[in-house]
């Protein structure tokens, strides 16, 4: 899946232009989930790696229930995906859901993920 998703997103940006390559990365589930979520989701690391070498790519792109990629690799308790998310300016420090919804220490607790927690808020 890995190498499948580094060649898709490589011959998008050699044949199409960046524009076929943005339209690929915002593309959405009927959920509003895009690759970045579904990565985050499995917490797959390498796909998220894959994803946000593109430059393209949204880090807090919202999925249709106002949830950034960050929810969803705190809940599959992956301490990789939240690493790299921050290390692309990924928002750890307000409350998610447009300010309404809980904050990212909330989710961690929730999911019992405290390795997650460490990874955000060291």
């Amino acid at each position: 899946m890995y190498f499948l998703l580094r060649d898709l997103l490589a011959k998008a940006a050699s044949e199409s232009g960046s524009n076929y390559l943005s339209m690929l990365l915002e593309a959405q589930n009927a959920d509003g989930q895009t690759a970045l979520h579904l990565a985050c989701r499995r917490g797959s690391a390498e796909l998220v790696e894959t994803i946000l070498e593109c430059r393209e790519a949204n880090v807090d792109v919202l999925d249709k229930d106002g949830d950034p990629p960050l929810v969803f690799a705190l809940a599959a308790g992956s301490p990789e995906c939240v690493r790299s998310l921050i290390k692309r300016n990924a928002n750890v420090r307000s409350r998610l859901r447009d300010g309404f919804g809980p904050s990212v220490a909330h989710v961690c607790a929730y999911h019992g993920q405290p390795d997650c927690m460490r990874v955000c808020f060291s």
